[in-house]
Formats: structure tokens, sequence, C-alpha cells
């Protein structure tokens, strides 16, 4: 409790030694006297200290932050707790006890949270008010319980609140819900950003058929989005959940169609049981709100069907249409000759009238066609998916290692490739003529130690591909980024020098080969140089750039397939 104010009895005494005077007799003349004035220096003394624990206990400097209706709880916290550290204080001077010392800088600790609170209280008020006068907040029922306790908190100006009389900690209780303010994340805006990155997905089909160029589709889309919002906070995703997207042609959110169970593609609904009305249940809407990565794989999913709806629906630039005809009517001209001199009716099998699947993926007719007219007249087959070609030795299907991956054609079909489809069944190979592949002598020219540029150069090869040759001297961060390779070339250094390895120049990844083990090549200038070896490693570097995607005839002369080309026609 605070001191009572009575006379100034240090001030009278005072004035008494001062003027000499002393009505109580000769017995304050002397050593009583002395005695009597350091006494009163003492109580001076003990008088400042005092004062000194209150001004190191100090105020509230943001009270004057909250309205002066709401100033009723600071105003008993800061009494209550001002009287108690004054007692503490005292008893603290007397007996110097730590823990009485601790309790005090508990009071002056409850202080500081207190007035930093305050502070963050005013701050939120004011971003909230601004949001609500500029139409920021989140609307939809998802949300419309968390901008009630807001309003009520932040918008009435008698909102009261609690303050935790040990810690200083203020709490909110709004529609009979309470929260402490340091627990609060603070509300809900619309994600502009991510609103805006979907407009984007969603025009990339409009923009892709105006263009003529190459569509990614539904589902390259839905993945894409996903990668890309995958480390956006859970509330962002959800304000996007229920925020009425642009361009799929209703003015409500993805949530709210969802559970209204009018999605036109049903497989939104997959594994989940609707309600008698056909909606879905409130539980299973929550369960997917309360899981970040169900809820980017649906709005993933649903902006890439709404992507490929535009795509659909988009009118061709006439100029590129004109274009992609006159294109058209080249390759029909081209398939037709080729079909000509190669319609595969060996063993009374009938050309392919339409597009086949193979992993998946849909290849065209022309393709199919040309698997089979390569496999029973020259017995070479050539997966389209990879590029990588494998040969008829008799008793089964060899790779360019020759090592036997299949016994017979529908095996090498079915399984190796992943073709699913009967008119690959019952082909018979023809008889396999091994040809000599000199492209070797362009590339380990005489004398030049420079055979990775030469492949590179051949093959097309740069830095936007992902694959490539590089000299081993010329390593740089692809060694050092990948401990094993330096593993597997430290101890070998001396004898390496001149050798080369396949890398990922996007990724920084070194190839391996079928062992496990980093794949690693001669030049020219290699002392284990030879023609054979030479023949022999650029037939595995071959087949690793087909295995990257690239194209690369072989010297048999099968027809080059167009890996890109698609349909199901």
């Amino acid at each position: 409790m605070a001191k009572k104010q009575g006379p100034n009895l240090l001030g009278i005494h005072k004035q008494m030694l001062a003027s000499g005077q002393d009505t109580r007799g000769a017995s304050f003349v002397g050593g009583a006297l002395k005695g009597f004035a350091l006494n009163l220096a003492e109580e001076e003394k003990a008088e400042a200290t005092m004062q000194q624990h209150i001004e190191n206990l100090g105020g509230l400097q943001n009270i004057n932050k909250v309205s002066p209706e709401q100033r009723g709880a600071i105003t008993d916290f800061l009494k209550t707790n001002r009287d108690e550290y004054y007692n503490l204080a005292t008893q603290y001077e007397k007996s110097k006890d730590p823990a009485i010392k601790d309790k005090m800088d508990a009071i002056k600790y409850s202080f500081q949270t207190l007035d930093s609170q305050l502070a963050q209280y005013a701050t939120g008020k004011a971003e909230y008010l601004n949001d609500y006068e500029e139409g920021n907040l989140i609307g939809g029922e998802g949300f419309a319980s968390e901008n009630s306790f807001y309003t009520k908190m932040y918008g009435d100006p008698n909102a009261q609140f609690a303050i935790d009389k040990s810690t200083g900690e203020m709490s909110f209780t709004a529609n009979g819900v309470t929260k402490g303010l340091k627990d609060m994340k603070g509300h809900t805006v619309r994600f502009y950003e991510g609103e805006t990155a979907i407009d984007k997905y969603v025009q990339m089909g409009k923009t892709a058929k105006m263009t003529g160029a190459n569509w990614m589709g539904a589902e390259s889309v839905a993945k894409s989005f996903a990668n890309a919002f995958r480390g956006k906070d859970r509330n962002d995703i959800k304000a996007l959940m229920y925020t009425d997207l642009s361009g799929d042609e209703s003015n409500l959110s993805f949530i709210e169609q969802f559970k209204a169970g009018t999605l036109e593609d049903k497989s939104f609904y997959n594994g989940i049981t609707l309600q008698k009305d056909g909606t879905v249940s409130e539980e299973d809407v929550s369960k997917i709100l309360n899981s970040k990565k169900t809820s980017i794989d649906l709005l993933g999913k649903f902006i890439g069907n709404v992507s490929d709806t535009s795509y659909n629906n988009a009118s061709l630039n006439p100029d590129v249409k004109l274009k992609q005809d006159y294109q058209k009517l080249l390759n029909d001209q081209m398939r037709q000759k080729l079909n000509l001199e190669n319609n595969p009716n060996k063993n009374g099998q009938q050309p392919l009238n339409k597009g086949f699947k193979i992993q998946n993926k849909y290849e065209s007719k022309e393709v199919g066609n040309n698997i089979i007219y390569e496999i029973q007249n020259k017995g070479v087959a050539r997966n389209p998916v990879d590029g990588m070609e494998y040969y008829w030795k008799g008793d089964g299907w060899y790779d360019g290692d020759d090592s036997k991956v299949a016994d017979d054609t529908d095996q090498l079909t079915r399984d190796i490739f992943g073709i699913q489809d009967n008119r690959f069944n019952g082909l018979t190979p023809g008889t396999y003529t091994p040809t000599e592949d000199n492209t070797w002598e362009n590339v380990y020219v005489g004398g030049d130690d420079k055979t990775s540029g030469n492949i590179n150069k051949m093959y097309g090869l740069n830095q936007n591909k992902n694959i490539m040759l590089v000299p081993y001297t010329e390593m740089g961060d692809y060694k050092n980024r990948n401990p094993e390779t330096i593993w597997d070339f430290g101890i070998e250094d001396s004898v390496f020098t001149n050798d080369m390895m396949a890398v990922n120049p996007i990724t920084k990844e070194v190839y391996k080969g079928k062992d496990g083990k980093v794949a690693r090549f001669m030049s020219r200038k290699s002392d284990r140089f030879t023609k054979d070896l030479a023949r022999k490693e650029l037939k595995q570097i071959q087949d690793l750039i087909r295995s990257a995607g690239i194209n690369v005839p072989s010297a048999s002369g099968p027809i080059v397939i167009n890996n890109q080309q698609e349909g199901g026609n």
C-alpha cells in the first residue's frame, strides 16, 4: 500500500537543527544532537531508495492507445501491482531476500508485457479497421466466426478485456469465446498474391490456344500449381478455397461449389459419400480445410480443369491456324509417303488405323506403325518414350550392352515398353543385321582432346538441355555438389584426368551407369583410347542421351520418332 501523507517531520527537524533552536532543552546539544542528525540522514537515504524502486517499476506508456472506456481494467492492474511492488520493496530493503526481489522483477516484467500488448492491440485494431474499410476481409461461412470475433474485439469501443495479474497478458472474450492476444495470428485477408497467380494459371489455356503453343493439359497445370503453393501458409490456402476465382463461370468459391456437390468433374468426390440431398457433409468439408495438402491438391485440380476449359473454348489466331493447317498438310503428305514405303503388312499384320497408349501416354498411329515395321523388317525396336533401342538376336531381345531383356516380342512391347494394346501382340521379328557405326570417327577426331565438345555439338546438347558431356578437369560445381562423385574419382585423378562425364547442367547432378556408379568415358587424348573402346563407349553415351529424352538416330537407320507427338487418333 502507498505511504500515507502526514507532517513533514524530517523538514521540521532539519529547520530546527539549522537554526540551532531546540524546545526540548540542552539534551540535544553535543553528542545527542549529532546522533539525531545522523538518523535523519539515514531516513532520507531510505526514502530516496524507495523512490528509485518506484521509478524502476515504470509505467504504461501505451495506455493512451485504447479508448477511455477500456482503461478501467488497466487502472486496476496498475494500482494493485504498484501497491504490491511498494510493499515488496519495503521488505526487500530490510531483508535483502532474493526471493522478494524475484517477485518485484515479476511485477516489473508484467508491466512491460502489458505495455507491449497494448501497442500490439492498437496496431491490430488499426489494420483490421483499414482492411474492413477497404474490403480486404475474406468472406464465406468458413471465416464468419473469425470475422465476428474481430469485429467485436476491434470495432466496439467498449470491448472489454481481462489482464492476467501475474503475467500482464491481455485476453478478449466475444461470442462466448476467449482468446489470448499472444495466441492470435491476426485476422485473415484475401490472398491477393495467390489470386493473381491463379488468374495466370487460368489464362494459360486460352493463351496457348490463341498462340498455337503446345498445351500442357489440366493435370500438368494442377501439378504446377501444387508445387508453387506447397510453401504457403495454411490460412492463405483456406482463404483461396473461399475466394470466388475468376474464369470458372460461377460466383461461388471452390469450396462452396464442392460442398453443394455441383462440380461437373465428379472425380472430386472420390472417397466421399454424398448426403441424400447430393451435398457434402460439414464433417468432410472440415477435414479438407484442415489439411493443407488436400486443399492444395483439390484446388490445383479445379484450376487445371478451368484452364483446360479455357483452352478448349478459346479461338485460334487466324494467322496461327493458317500456319498450322499448312504444316499439317505437309506432315500428312510425309506420313502417307512413309506408310506406302513402310507398310507393315508382313505376316499379315495390318497397319494401325488409330493411335495407341504407351505408359499412360498416347502416341500417333504413325509412331506405332513405325515400331511394327522396324520389329518385323529389321529386328530393331525403339521405345518412343525414352528412345532406347533393342535388337533381336534369335533367342530374345537385347539392349545396347548386349544384355537380354525379353524372350519374345510380346514381352518386350508389354513389359519393357509398357504398351497394353493387342495390335502389338504376335509380331514376328525380322533378322537383325549389325551395321558399322562410323560416328565415332567424327567424335574422336585424331589428335583432338575435346571429345566432349564434339559430342555436345553433334547431338545438340547444351546448358539448356538436361544432359551434356563435360571434361573431368572442368567438373567444377558438379564434383563439389556430389560427395559420391569425389569418392569415385578422388583416388584415380592421376589416371582419369583426360576422361569426361555426362552431367545434368540444370540440376547439377552427375549421371550414373547401370551399376550405380558415376558414368565416365574416355576422350581421344586418354591413354586408354582404342578404336574398339571408342565404338563401345559411344554406343553407351548414345543410350544415356536417349534415356534423357533426346532422340539419337542409330546406324541401323530406323525412322526418327517424334517423341513429343501425342493424340489418340
